[in-house]
């Protein structure tokens, strides 16, 4: 459509069907059988078309075809965010969906580079999710066709570690740079002081810093969820726990509708028990004790359930695990100098 190579024209097609055939120099049509946008011609009218938009209801729709309520339902699915739009209508219709997701974590920012700290910081605050992550902190990479250089989202560059790491390994671990070679710069330079706030707030962010060599390195500062609940706030450990929890319900799941006997129940709890200790030993997820026992216990038997319910189709199962944390701080007390005197401890 039209003559000018560099203008390029977007056409919706609005109802099923395909356009009607035409012969050359017929009802209208050109030598090549072609009719210009808008023609008037005797079979039909092409109309001219114009700019539409987005609604943030055809994001925030309870509808099943919407975009978050496909991403709430769909198996399989461990880190979801809406890119592109992230405005307050957006965050609540996120909120929203979160209240009742499991198995996955939604990512979530401001509307654009602009907004200050402060403004994160408090937005932030009025949310309370372990599976929601904000960010700030946008972050520019070069465009691979025009060569200009665009901005994108913050929770992007931790939403591609995530889709190519275990669970167990935090975004922010500096090994994940290979991830984030792309990115260029970071809109805001974030100083001890800054960051410190964004962590207290609940805020994760991305940062500008140097690697073990030397070399330019972005990648993100911390990785939270939006809990400040001291069990809950990591974002590893949210999904090393529906790592385990998902392994553990698919052995569950090996055992529904069949008998539930003393044997089957020390099956079950024998694999189970079996999965959690080579964790431990791999020195994955489960964490061990000075002697190398690992730290968990799963038990199903009559210490936690009922005769009564176990008669009526309900069987308990209870476990009790120590995860592996990681190091967020890491002081270093040095006394150093010609006067330093070193005594044997």
């Amino acid at each position: 459509i039209g003559n000018d190579d560099a203008t390029l024209i977007t056409l919706a097609k609005l109802a099923d069907g395909r356009p009607v055939n035409n012969a050359a120099s017929t009802d209208g049509a050109d030598a090549d059988g072609f009719v210009k946008l808008g023609q008037v011609v005797a079979g039909y009218t092409s109309v001219a078309g114009t700019d539409g938009a987005i609604a943030d209801s055809d994001y925030t729709s309870t509808a099943a075809t919407a975009p978050i309520s496909i991403l709430s339902k769909k198996k399989g699915i461990h880190a979801a965010a809406i890119v592109g739009r992230s405005n307050a209508a957006i965050r609540g219709a996120i909120v929203t969906a979160a209240a009742s997701t499991s198995q996955r974590v939604w990512f979530m920012c401001d509307n654009d580079e602009t907004i200050a700290q402060a403004t994160a910081i408090t937005t932030r605050a009025a949310i309370n999710s372990q599976r929601i992550s904000f960010w700030f902190n946008h972050v520019y990479l070069t465009d691979p066709i025009t060569l200009e250089e665009i901005v994108e989202e913050p929770f992007v560059a931790p939403m591609s570690i995530i889709s190519q790491t275990d669970p167990d390994i935090h975004v922010a671990d500096f090994d994940n740079t290979v991830y984030t070679q792309w990115a260029r710069r970071v809109y805001n330079e974030l100083d001890k002081t800054d960051r410190g706030a964004l962590d207290t707030g609940g805020v994760s962010f991305m940062w500008q810093d140097e690697d073990a060599s030397g070399n330019l390195a972005i990648l993100p500062g911390n990785g939270l969820t939006c809990s400040f609940t001291s069990n809950d706030r990591q974002l590893d450990a949210r999904y090393m726990k529906d790592f385990i929890l998902d392994a553990i319900a698919r052995a569950m799941l090996g055992s529904m509708f069949k008998g539930n006997t003393p044997a089957a129940r020390a099956e079950r709890a024998g694999a189970v028990t079996a999965f959690l200790s080579d964790l431990a030993r791999s020195q994955r997820y489960v964490q061990t004790d000075e002697q190398g026992v690992p730290q968990f216990k799963y038990v199903n038997d009559g210490s936690v359930n009922v005769p009564q319910d176990q008669q009526a189709g309900t069987q308990q199962e209870l476990a009790i695990i120590q995860l592996i944390p990681k190091n967020l701080k890491i002081l270093l007390n040095a006394v150093i100098g010609t006067d330093a005197t070193v005594t044997e401890q």
